[in-house]
């Protein structure tokens, strides 16, 4: 497993900012991400923007240091490098109830709607919904406080799902190939 960091040179939101990536495949990076707390919402495409923490974080787990350009073309030379934004379709927050309704009238298609929509059954209050697509990837984020299990989704070509604890609220994130 070979994932790589760059210095942290990008400052946004009182931070500096640092790219992760893998060479040999966005698995192995997902996994190294997820295990340092990375949200999978958060990929962009073809990196993960850590902060000068979880460049820290990174590398005691494991990361090799390399400066932009090296970055640059081990993306290029493995044939993963992408420029393949997420566009917002949706961002909303409103009551459970709500959301649904707003889920329902989105076109998500199967396996992608009906996990949501499960997803959301488990999530009271209010609960924030964000719907992004690339070329590549569909991706719901659901935010709200849990009031029942968080409904076990049967694995299916494509389809991941995310469970986070974020400031006492539960943060779902499921996500499908296109």
């Amino acid at each position: 497993m070979t994932v790589f960091v760059d210095s942290p040179l990008w400052r946004w939101r009182g931070r500096r900012w640092a790219h992760m990536i893998s060479d040999s495949g966005y698995d192995e990076l997902h996994r190294f991400a997820q295990g340092l707390g990375k949200h999978r919402l958060a990929f962009q495409g073809d990196h993960y923007d850590v902060d000068e923490e979880m460049r820290a974080a990174a590398m005691a787990a494991g990361a090799t240091v390399t400066d932009c350009r090296d970055l640059l073309r081990r993306l290029r030379s493995a044939g993963l490098r992408c420029r393949d934004p997420w566009v917002v379709l949706c961002h909303t927050c409103s009551p459970a109830a709500e959301t649904a309704r707003h889920l329902g009238r989105l076109s998500l298609g199967d396996p992608l709607q009906p996990a949501a929509l499960g997803v959301l059954g488990a999530l009271a209050g209010p609960v924030e919904l964000v719907v992004l697509q690339r070329s590549t990837e569909t991706g719901v984020g659901l935010h709200g406080a849990a009031a029942s299990t968080i409904p076990a989704t049967p694995a299916a070509a494509g389809l991941e799902v995310h469970v986070w604890d974020v400031d006492g609220r539960t943060l779902v994130e499921v996500v499908a190939a296109r």
